[in-house]
């Protein structure tokens, strides 16, 4: 898992998939603009007909540590302000 605490740094970030029958998130990429806030990037596959994405590309959000199945790691959760 990586540190959302340095501005300018790239992390994984993962996101919550909507409307896929069973909670699941996938994988993007994410620049920290302040410590747990995070601008999502666009996978270089994303289709949002495909997809629904609980927060967008370009959406500035909060990550919190969660664990999953595959071990602990960085989640949107909502939104933030300013940016």
């Amino acid at each position: 898992m990586q540190d959302a605490s340095t501005p300018g740094r790239s992390i994984e970030v993962y996101v919550h998939l909507l409307d896929e029958g069973t909670p699941c998130i996938r994988p993007t990429q994410g620049v920290v603009v302040a410590p747990g806030v995070v601008r999502l990037q666009a996978t270089p596959n994303y289709d949002s007909v495909d997809e629904t994405w609980e927060f967008t590309p370009g959406t500035l959000v909060t990550v919190e540590v969660q664990i999953w199945s595959g071990g602990p790691c960085l989640v949107a959760v909502a939104e933030a302000r300013g940016g």
